[in-house]
């Protein structure tokens, strides 16, 4: 494969647009553009670099110099495609996707078999607040693409918060809330909120990955 078709496939498989690949990236549109057609069959180290990072290739992949099945972005087994996602902490989640260095920069990475777009993330719970739904260290595969439904466990950046936190999602009528994932905290003020405009969301759980 040819640096074009590589990045074409990785295009496609990732439902991405060139103007949203070339703001992830900070790659001006133009160039990948060109890319794309075949006009620069040359680019410059630093934009191989970053397109690689973001889609969580290596250089040589990107290029086609190796296949894309043998990294784990595309890693297969039996009948099963694995993605890798970025591990990152809760106040990286709260800038999550506008600030794509962090994509860049994570190096940690888990894999899953769900069905996920190219800017799914993992956060790790670190305490006990959110069981018994989500375990003490378990792995939360987060899907920003995902439109809730009720009862989903929503991820949310509060205006009150630096980080994000995880609500479940619920459907009232026509109006939709934000309940605590304890039902020990339900009884207390401001455990369901109304779920407003300023409450950014950040995506929907998808997987929970438990640690024992």
């Amino acid at each position: 494969m040819t640096l074009s078709t590589t990045l074409k496939a990785l295009i496609t498989k990732h439902e991405i647009s060139e103007s949203e690949l070339a703001r992830q990236t900070g790659i001006a549109q133009p160039i990948i553009h060109r890319i794309l057609n075949s006009q620069n069959t040359n680019p410059k180290l630093e934009t191989l670099k970053s397109i690689a990072d973001y889609f969580m290739i290596t250089i040589s992949q990107l290029i086609g110099e190796i296949p894309l099945n043998a990294k784990n972005d595309f890693l297969k087994t039996s009948d099963q495609v694995f993605c890798a996602v970025p591990l990152i902490t809760w106040e990286q989640a709260s800038l999550w996707p506008k600030d794509h260095e962090i994509q860049r920069k994570n190096t940690i990475k888990i894999l899953t078999n769900f069905q996920i777009s190219s800017l799914a993330y993992c956060l790790q719970v670190k305490c006990s607040s959110m069981e018994p739904v989500f375990p003490n260290n378990s792995l939360l595969i987060i899907e920003p693409n995902n439109t809730p439904k009720n009862k989903d466990f929503v991820v949310i950046k509060l205006n009150t918060y630096h980080e994000v936190v995880i609500k479940q999602f619920i459907l009232d009528g026509g109006n939709s809330y934000l309940q605590s994932l304890n039902p020990d905290l339900n009884f207390k003020n401001n455990s369901i909120l109304p779920f407003k405009k300023e409450n950014t969301y950040k995506g929907t759980v998808v997987q929970s990955i438990t640690n024992y």
